[in-house]
């Protein structure tokens, strides 16, 4: 996190060391709630959904088939009447019911039937009440999604299933204002980059026209949002979101924390750094993780193959994390880099430690 842009214009605003010690301690605490009720919620699910779940409805079909298609990984579709043997002897079986109040324009939502699955009705007996006794990932498997489901869908599932509908709206909220927070900082980053270390620079114009400039790229980021967001579907985003944080990462968090931390650091180590990590990261993304090189496509339209991982390494590569290979290296260029160079004026190090200015000369 301490690599993110938008955190650390935050962090350029602190007035005292004081004001950050309080920081330090407020952040420190909220940041392990956050992590913590993440991970708890995400791993005990699996508890809820086999062991509590009930889902009041309306059941239309409990022997409802879906085709997983040939190889199984397809995206799962109803099965037609009309549909060929085949389809229909290589169909899950699901249930299809809808909540009560949803209109029979909307379509059919669906549960994967198993052996165990229950069926009882409610106090009044006018809904019926399915036990589906599966774990979070199984109850993410849906008409839309494959056999393997969708976790990006298990805590909304889990939300709307384990809390009343004011907690819904109240959780959505949260992550909305989260949201507007983040962005407000992307957009600021965004203009800020532009304005001052792009056009100023090249420019050599006065401060006061980069202002404008940064002002103008705040509108020409947000409109390239905008228009990104109608364009692309929802996980490209959620992949974009991924891809940008081991980025931020693996280029920034070495040469930000050794030009803090650390004396010996130069400004060739930094760039050196920054830019191993930023291509090593990359090359990993697009060309051996398995998720994001399948989701972005382009190692397929290149080589015409999902990755490029060699046939003698372990599959295991494919879902290793870019940040756990381009941290390291990017640490260690920097480190090396730094080391080889000539360090900077020990003066003007001991001013940027707190040390006095050092005199004109």
């Amino acid at each position: 996190m301490l690599a993110q842009p938008q955190l650390i214009v935050r962090f350029m605003t602190v007035k005292s060391k004081q004001a950050l010690n309080r920081g330090v301690m407020i952040g420190g605490a909220f940041i392990l709630c956050m992590t913590g009720v993440a991970f708890t919620v995400g791993a005990l699910s699996n508890a809820y959904f086999a062991r509590n779940e009930a889902v009041v409805c309306d059941i239309q079909d409990k022997e409802a088939l879906l085709d997983p298609g040939p190889k199984g990984d397809a995206v799962l579709k109803p099965v037609l009447p009309e549909a060929s043997d085949e389809v229909k002897k290589r169909a899950k079986k699901f249930v299809a019911y809808r909540l009560p109040g949803e209109p029979e324009s909307q379509p059919l939502r669906y549960i994967l039937r198993t052996p165990g699955m229950k069926f009882e009705k409610t106090a009044d007996g006018k809904r019926d009440v399915i036990r589906p006794g599966l774990i979070s990932i199984a109850r993410s498997i849906d008409a839309g999604t494959t056999m393997k489901g969708d976790v990006d869908k298990i805590i909304p599932k889990f939300v709307d299933s384990a809390f009343p509908r004011w907690f819904g709206v109240v959780f959505l909220l949260t992550l909305l204002a989260a949201a507007m927070s983040t962005l407000s900082s992307q957009f600021h980053t965004m203009g800020t980059a532009i304005g001052r270390d792009v056009v100023e620079r090249l420019t050599r114009s006065e401060p006061g026209r980069s202002i404008t400039i940064t002002r103008l790229g705040i509108v020409v980021g947000l409109i390239v949002a905008v228009v990104l967001g109608k364009i692309v579907g929802d996980n490209i985003i959620a992949l974009a979101t991924a891809i940008f944080f081991g980025l931020c990462a693996a280029a920034f968090l070495p040469a930000f924390v050794g030009g803090l931390f650390w004396r010996r650091m130069t400004r060739t180590g930094a760039i050196a750094s920054i830019v191993t990590g930023f291509l090593v990261s990359t090359l990993w993304l697009l060309f051996i993780n398995g998720k994001t090189a399948g989701g972005v496509g382009i190692c397929n339209a290149l080589f015409d193959r999902p990755n490029l991982v060699p046939a003698g390494w372990s599959v295991t590569w494919t879902v290793v994390d870019p940040l756990f290979v381009a941290l390291p290296i990017s640490v260690l260029v920097a480190i090396a880099v730094s080391l080889l160079t000539r360090p900077m004026d020990k003066a003007y190090v001991d001013y940027c430690f707190g040390g006095p200015k050092p005199e004109a000369r």
